[in-house]
C-alpha cells in the first residue's frame, strides 16, 4: 500500500507544474532577555494564461425596410491581455456553404434569405468581415479592463444592400444570430 501511496506521490510532482523549493526556518534560541528568532522563505509563483473577451453587445434592429439599403450597428467592448491585438470570426447561424451573413424568414413552408454584410472598427480602422474567415490583424482591444471602464473600444456594423431586400421572396420578419469569436494572438 506505501508503494502505492509513493508512486501516486510521484505522480503528482511530476505533473504539477513549476518545482517550488521552500526553505524551512531552523529553530531559534535564545537566553532571556534576548528573543529567539527563526527565518524562512518561500516562492510566490502565479501564471497568466491569454486572456480575451468581448462583451457589451447589444442586439441590431434594423426596422423596416423602406426601399433604401438598411445599417444599423453596436458599440462594444473586447479586452485583450498583455497586447490589445487579437483575432475575430464572424460566423452568421444561417450561413450556407457559400459563407454568406444571411437574415432567415420561415413562412412555416420555405426557408427565405437576405444577404448583409459585416464590418468591424478596431484600433486600426474598418474591415469588412467574411463570413466564417478569421482575421488576424485586429488590434486596439483593452488591455487594462476586461469590461473597457463600462464603455466601448471597438464597433459592429450590418448592412442589408437595398438591391438585397428588394429581391427578398416573401414579406415577414428576417432575422439571424451573427457570432463574434474573439481570439488571442
Amino acid at each position: 500500500m506505501q508503494i502505492k501511496a509513493l508512486v501516486a506521490g510521484v505522480v503528482l510532482a511530476a505533473t504539477s507544474g513549476a518545482v517550488l523549493a521552500a526553505t524551512q526556518g531552523s529553530i531559534g534560541t535564545a537566553v532571556p532577555p534576548a528573543q529567539a528568532s527563526s527565518q524562512g522563505d518561500l516562492i510566490i509563483n502565479l501564471s497568466i494564461p491569454n486572456i480575451v473577451r468581448i462583451s457589451n453587445l447589444d442586439d441590431i434592429d434594423l426596422g423596416t425596410y423602406a426601399g433604401v439599403d438598411v445599417s444599423g450597428n453596436d458599440d462594444v467592448c473586447v479586452y485583450r491581455n498583455v497586447t490589445g491585438d487579437y483575432s475575430i470570426t464572424a460566423a452568421s447561424t444561417n450561413t450556407d456553404a457559400a459563407g454568406t451573413f444571411k437574415l432567415l424568414h420561415n413562412d412555416g413552408v420555405t426557408d427565405h434569405y437576405i444577404a448583409y454584410s459585416v464590418d468591424w472598427t478596431d484600433g486600426g480602422g474598418t474591415t469588412a468581415l467574411t463570413e466564417g474567415l478569421q482575421d488576424t490583424s485586429m488590434s486596439g482591444a483593452s488591455t487594462t479592463s476586461t469590461t473597457c471602464g463600462g464603455g466601448t473600444n471597438h464597433n459592429v456594423a450590418v448592412t442589408v444592400l437595398a438591391t438585397d431586400a428588394d429581391a427578398a421572396t416573401a414579406t415577414g420578419a428576417y432575422s439571424d444570430t451573427l457570432v463574434l469569436t474573439v481570439e488571442s494572438r
